[in-house]
């Protein structure tokens, strides 16, 4: 998905007992200034429509890491923790996640 501004969609934060619904995280791609063109946005109970990690350049590392690389850039760790990718990750080493990792022995 994507909002109306054109910022995509990366995942979600998981519903918590102090906040029971799911919510989207969307990459904002179009941050002025020095210390990088993206951050993350949520839209969150009390703060609104709000950005939730510092700003930073774009990686391509950043689309196959793995998603606790993408939860250490939330300002808040608890937001952090809560957050999971659209879809399951997959790379040239293991491209269908539900089958077991590549043997580099074989």
């Amino acid at each position: 998905g994507s909002t109306k501004d054109g910022d995509l969609q990366i995942g979600w934060l998981r519903a918590v007992a102090d906040d029971p619904v799911e919510r989207p995280v969307f990459l904002d791609s179009r941050r002025p200034g020095p210390a990088g063109n993206c951050a993350l946005r949520c839209a969150l109970p009390g703060r609104g429509d709000a950005l939730v990690s510092a700003p930073f350049h774009a990686s391509p590392a950043l689309y196959v890491s793995a998603d606790f690389v993408v939860q250490a850039l939330f300002d808040d760790a608890a937001l952090g923790r809560r957050f999971r990718r659209l879809e399951k990750l997959k790379t040239p080493l293991q491209p269908d996640p539900e089958a077991d990792p590549v043997d580099f022995q074989a």
